[in-house]
């Protein structure tokens, strides 16, 4: 008889900032490296329109893959589009880490969940996704985009902790207030 999996209660991280090229992804991608060298089981869920998880791990935007947008409208199930390590060919994640993709398909996002939930909030679409994908992982990493796109209030909504990443630079602070200011709103 095979062991059943032990039931994982996924801690989910907003990674954030209200400016690019401050570290986000790259904090991102390197805890969730660090914790799957430590057996932990991680996803790195690219919510960022220019796809900066997802072109980490040498993974093109332009490639032909179903992934976040997909799930957040509603298209594809999140299970059915995570990358796991040895599924693309030429392409390897860290061990224990798997990848739901980003595509530039994420320009028009808010237009499309706009006109989608016209009687909802398009806001709370995240909160339900990741809870389902609690039991498969110990940690969900969300690596949001530098300005507030519905996917990134969906990620502050959704985290049940925030690593807010800055350069010491005028602009970059500046961007970890608004973070700040922006999670503190949502969070009401």
């Amino acid at each position: 008889m095979q062991q059943a999996e032990k039931t994982r209660l996924g801690r989910v991280v907003a990674v954030g900032n209200q400016k690019g090229g401050v570290g986000k992804t790259t904090t991102t991608v390197h805890l969730a490296a660090g914790l799957g060298e430590m057996g932990r089981k991680c996803l790195i869920w690219d919510l960022d329109m220019n796809c900066g998880s997802t072109r980490h791990f040498g993974i093109p935007a332009e490639m032909p893959l179903l992934g976040c947008a997909e799930v957040l409208t509603g298209a594809e199930e999140p299970l059915d589009v995570i990358v796991s390590n040895g599924e693309l060919e030429g392409i390897e994640l860290p061990d224990n880490v798997n990848l739901l993709p980003a595509r530039r398909n994420l320009e028009s996002i808010d237009a499309t969940l706009t006109v989608r939930y016209k009687f909802g909030n398009p806001k709370d679409i995240l909160r339900p996704i990741v809870d389902g994908l609690r039991p498969h992982f110990d940690y969900i990493f969300l690596d949001t985009a530098p300005n507030l796109t519905i996917p990134t209030v969906a990620a502050y909504k959704a985290a049940d902790y925030f690593l807010l990443t800055a350069i010491p630079e005028p602009l970059a602070v500046d961007g970890l207030r608004d973070a700040l200011d922006d999670i503190v709103t949502v969070r009401k």
